[in-house]
């Protein structure tokens, strides 16, 4: 039947009787044209069936990954005569590439137009695409899909392929080593300039190269042995780094190569707030962990192992703090390398070292500790000398003021062993006793705190501690003492002091600047508690056995890690992130760095 719409007009004079009929019925007769044929407003009607839907602007274009497109995306409604149709409903709809639109439906204008905001989705690998559809009773599918191409944002991070190689002992070690640089969606970036370094052994065929289309670039790396025949046993890397203000303070990636067996045997164990140390057999230092205040000592600044060089020192001791490294020579001497601030190193100055420098001590040193900021020495007299932070009376000398250099605790007393905490020092004395200065407000300390510079919330003096121990240990907040026999508690940490739950005697203990302490037997079994649970007040400290059936020599807690020296021949060092990781998880051995 023809739309009435499209009839001719009418070309000839209507008779008599066709004007009275059109007389009688032209107000209906034109109310019902001008509602199927005018192009004037007529809400929620369509002005004519839509049959096509086209893209008229706001496809092919290219944006950064999560982000709006520059300009909307239209889609043109018609009908059958190729006529734009008005209030047609349009979805729009994603359906590759897992951005947004909005509004996710719309009706077309009075140009048949259909509008929306396309926010692309997160990756490049996939294609981009939004389908505009149109709605509507009797009508087939309608459709017209929209497409995108998304680039990557500014490269912030670089990945080494294949890193981790272990190979045995050879002449030379000769690896293309390929690097991929990418987005924060991991999204290859091409483009990308890459930074390459051999700090430790080794060269590079060059020390700068740019990503190509895949995001990859690649360099040549060479070791070759120069003072024995075959490169020596240990782990040997590069660093591959982002160039570019778009990558502030980004981390290099390291491509590592480990020969032969480099675990690393040691003597003697510290672990920090942010790096670990280790003393080996022949008395050389391995430090590992952060270095952002130089205080793995090598001065390279890199977050790995790396050892320390001190001229031809050999050592038989090492602590660390919050962000210093103090060590201790066979002959008495001490020196000191990372941050400075509060005159921690000893040396005199505030100024911060990434390498060893000699401690302006008096007499000759048995042994160290160190707190957060501040460092003790045990002379062979029995003497206690300290220096570095005093903010809370940590260095006992009845003051609140710093000191750069060793300076003796008050009360010239004697002394057999010292433990630092974060902001507290205790000792053994000579004549039994057990004293404690620095923060009290935990209850650290173990005693009512007399008046002085800083009222009730410290001690500047050693202050006795009700009780008998024979071995003490410094938490961060808390402090633990051993009485002969083994048994075993500890105050502080806002709790009353309270026994530790334990089937087994401990011969001395191991402290932490966190909240867990821990106890070792004669024959080397580790055992743990936590110093922060109200129902110790009740039940006591509960213990858990750490390492699995691994006997130690040591064991040692910093903030976040716990690592121990295997009681074996060769004595391996080993570590876990935490503590609660050591008693669920297998040990990850610590490596040493290989020499050529």
């Amino acid at each position: 039947m023809q739309d009435i719409c499209d009839r001719p007009a009418i070309t000839t004079a209507p008779s008599g009787q066709e004007l009275h009929t059109l007389n009688r019925t032209f107000p209906a007769a034109l109310a019902l044209i001008l509602g199927a044929c005018s192009d004037g407003p007529t809400a929620d009607k369509l002005s004519s069936q839509p049959t096509a839907i086209v893209a008229e602007s706001g496809d092919g274009q290219t944006q950064v990954v999560d982000q709006v497109l520059a300009n909307p995306i239209v889609a043109r409604v018609t009908d059958a005569r190729d006529r734009r149709v008005r209030n047609a409903r349009v979805s729009f709809e994603v359906v590759s590439g897992g951005g947004t639109i909005g509004p996710d439906t719309v009706r077309t204008d009075s140009a048949g137009l259909a509008k929306a905001v396309w926010w692309l989705g997160t990756s490049t690998a996939v294609e981009q695409a939004v389908r505009a559809r149109v709605i509507a009773s009797g009508v087939a599918d309608v459709s017209v899909t929209f497409r995108a191409t998304s680039r990557p944002r500014p490269a912030s991070t670089v990945e080494v392929q294949a890193s981790g190689e272990r190979i045995n002992p050879a002449p030379e070690l000769s690896r293309v080593v390929v690097a991929r640089a990418y987005d924060s969606y991991q999204n290859p970036v091409p483009g990308a300039t890459v930074l390459w370094s051999a700090p430790m052994a080794g060269t590079l065929r060059t020390d700068q190269t740019v990503t190509g289309p895949d995001g990859a670039t690649e360099n040549h790396w060479t070791l070759r042995a120069t003072s024995s025949a075959t490169v020596g046993e240990g782990v040997y890397w590069i660093t591959a780094t982002l160039a570019g203000a778009a990558m502030p303070g980004s981390s290099p990636t390291l491509y590592v190569v480990t020969v032969g067996d480099a675990r690393l045997a040691a003597t003697a164990l510290a672990v920090g707030a942010s790096n670990t140390c280790a003393v080996a057999k022949a008395g050389q230092v391995y430090c590992w962990g952060d270095d952002t205040s130089g205080h793995l000592g090598d001065a390279s600044r890199l977050p790995y192992a790396a050892p320390v060089s001190v001229a031809a020192q050999s050592f038989t001791q090492i602590v660390a703090g919050r962000a210093h490294t103090c060590a201790l020579t066979t002959a008495g001497k001490a020196f000191c390398w990372g941050a400075n601030t509060e005159g921690q190193l000893g040396d005199g100055t505030q100024a911060s070292r990434s390498g060893a420098v000699a401690v302006a001590q008096r007499g000759t040193f048995v042994s160290l500790v160190a707190g957060g900021d501040h460092t003790c020495g045990l002379t062979d007299e029995g003497g206690a000398l300290c220096w570095g932070s005093n903010r809370v009376g940590q260095l006992g000398d009845g003051s609140l003021t710093a000191h750069p250099a060793p300076n003796e605790v008050s009360g010239g007393a004697r002394f057999t062993s010292l433990t630092a905490g974060v902001y507290h020092t205790c000792g053994l004395t000579t004549g039994g006793r057990t004293v404690c200065w620095g923060s009290n407000q935990f209850g650290q300390i173990g005693t009512p705190t007399p008046d002085g510079p800083c009222q009730t919330s410290c001690a500047t003096i050693p202050t006795p501690v009700d009780g008998s121990f024979v071995g003490l240990s410094a938490g961060m907040q808390f402090t633990c003492g051993v009485e002969r026999g083994g048994a075993t508690s500890c105050w502080g940490a806002s709790l009353e002091r309270a026994q530790v739950r334990s089937s087994v005697p401990f011969a001395f203990l191991i402290g932490s600047r966190a909240s867990d302490a821990c106890g070792m037997t004669d024959g080397g079994r580790t055992y743990c508690w936590t110093v922060d649970d109200d129902l110790a007040n009740y039940y006591g400290y509960q213990t858990v056995r750490v390492g699995g059936d691994l006997t130690f020599w040591g064991f040692r807690l910093g903030d976040s890690r716990a690592c121990g020296i295997e009681r074996s021949s060769p004595a391996w060092v080993v570590c876990w992130s935490t503590v609660s990781s050591a008693v669920s998880e297998p040990p990850g051995y610590v490596l040493r760095v290989g020499r050529l």
